[in-house]
């Protein structure tokens, strides 16, 4: 017998946990799109410093909020969910909270600064205690008793990878509340200031790779991947091998960049000192989104499944949530790999953001807009989508309505990204000149987020999948949990 049961309801403080962190997700996402600056210029097109903490204060959230779906929906013992649940949502509230109070106290130059990098570094222990406790819990499960141990350790690389990056943003973190890194900077030959940028650029290309990679491996495990076989299997198995593939390098390449003089090679120069081609490190993170794809192709019959009609009969249509999902991780790569391998292919053109280029302005926009697009809109909404595949009824109008926004939302935010890139005109020294892809970007946005303001007030009860072909029960021990168990 298995060391894990299932149950058709999530207890009162799994619910209480779900609710509370996809509130705090959509409440601080509403007032950051009309309270900061996103689409702000900044420099070269980068985040400024506030918005980096306000970033934090929605993504650390949905980080716990991930971690409380993967200890529901993974084999994990119960000691593991546990902390993941209690200490997942403290920590979050420890780090969102600390996250505001740093960005306004940077917006306003008040003392609200210091005060919130002590918080939030109190959360960020927390919440790194909280991956280690997982990740240490699903090793210790998938040894024992698993049916999809592939998968099972892919989350657990991923993860490891996603805490690597963690360690290196608390080093760059800990500079800012007087920790000197001076000793270590002189180890490896560079001054302090360019050591601490390389850790923290480090930190950020590292991290939101591997947590889209966990994204996707949190998906395939809730449509089904255990249950594959034959041909599916092995493509989703190949997608697997090569999402690892890219992991392993790209955290080797960041890690061995963030604390040395290495610089990452451009790959496939062209033109005028080899200025247009592909940065080594994009093509190693493009390694994890088309491992991504292929797994999630192996899925694609999954998105359809049995649901009641209108009129009660049963038949054969597509599951809008699974769908949605499904379209983050394509829009997703169309941004990164379409428009972004074209920029750089055309660097002569863009210039990396700097005048004299022609471009410089159109590249400064697409830096900004594609870092809200694919690194905070699309991995926020994919995991409020899971959320919904794992703890809610999708057959609510409220559910599906959800659902249809975040569709409409991803694929008019990705046409409005296009167009405001590359319709401005060169030598532009506004963003205000792009006509209506600016506005077209910032629907696409308003929807993705009303897409997250309907999951809240729709996801009235959560409650468990039950077991189908298709589906994976959240899984549970049972009261007198088996020892000594090894599973195929």
């Amino acid at each position: 017998m298995s060391a894990y049961s299932s149950v058709s309801r999530l207890d009162s403080s799994e619910s209480f946990v779900i609710r509370s962190l996809l509130t705090w997700v959509v409440v601080v996402a509403l007032l950051g799109f009309f309270a900061v600056p996103f689409l702000q210029p900044g420099e070269l097109g980068d985040f400024s410093p506030a918005v980096i903490d306000f970033y934090h204060a929605i993504m650390i959230p949905v980080a716990a909020l991930f971690l409380v779906l993967c200890s529901l929906t993974f084999p994990v013992p119960l000691w593991a969910r546990h902390w993941v649940l209690k200490a997942g949502l403290i920590g979050a509230g420890f780090d969102g909270i600390g996250s505001l109070l740093r960005a306004y106290g940077d917006l306003y130059h008040s003392a609200g600064f210091g005060v919130g990098a002590w918080v939030q570094m109190v959360g960020t222990l927390i919440m790194v205690s909280v991956t280690i406790v997982f990740l240490i819990g699903l090793a210790q499960s998938t040894y024992r008793d698993n049916s999809s141990r592939l998968l099972s350790w892919a989350l657990f690389a991923t993860g490891f990878s996603a805490l690597i990056a963690v360690a290196l943003g608390g080093i760059f973190a800990t500079s800012e509340v007087g920790v000197s890194w001076n000793g270590l900077a002189h180890v490896f030959h560079e001054s302090s200031q360019n050591f601490l940028g390389n850790v923290s650029t480090s930190h950020s290309h590292d991290m939101l790779p591997a947590f889209m990679g966990c994204i996707v491996l949190l998906s395939a495990q809730a449509f089904g991947y255990p249950h594959l076989k034959g041909v599916r299997k092995r493509i989703g198995q190949a997608g697997i091998v090569v999402m690892l593939i890219g992991v392993a390098l790209m955290t080797i390449v960041y890690v061995v960049s963030s604390l040395g003089t290495y610089n990452i090679p451009t790959l496939w120069a062209s033109g005028p000192q080899g200025v247009n081609g592909i940065a080594g490190d994009d093509f190693l993170t493009g390694l994890v989104g088309w491992g991504s794809l292929i797994l999630l192709v192996s899925l694609w019959p999954e998105i359809r499944e049995q649901t009641h009609s209108l009129a009660s009969t049963m038949r054969q249509k597509i599951n809008p949530v699974r769908l949605a999902v499904f379209l983050t991780w394509l829009c997703a790569m169309i941004a990164m790999i379409g428009y972004g391998y074209y920029i750089e292919l055309h660097e002569n053109i863009f210039g990396g953001g700097q005048l004299p280029a022609t471009g410089a302005i159109n590249d400064q926009i697409f830096t900004r807009a594609h870092l809200l697009y694919v690194f905070f809109a699309l991995p926020i909404l994919a995991v409020l989508l899971l959320a919904a595949e794992l703890t809610s009824d999708k057959s609510s109008r409220g559910i599906q309505w959800m659902a249809g926004c975040s569709i409409a939302g991803m694929g008019v935010s990705l046409i409005g990204l296009g167009w405001w890139t590359f319709a401005t005109p060169g030598h532009a020294l506004s963003w205000n000149l792009a006509g209506g892809g600016h506005d077209i970007y910032v629907l696409g946005q308003a929807l993705m987020l009303t897409a997250g303001i309907i999951q809240l007030f729709s996801s009235r009860s959560f409650q468990a999948k039950r077991s189908s072909s298709h589906d994976v029960l959240p899984p549970r021990h049972s009261t007198s949990e088996q020892k000594g168990k090894t599973g195929g």
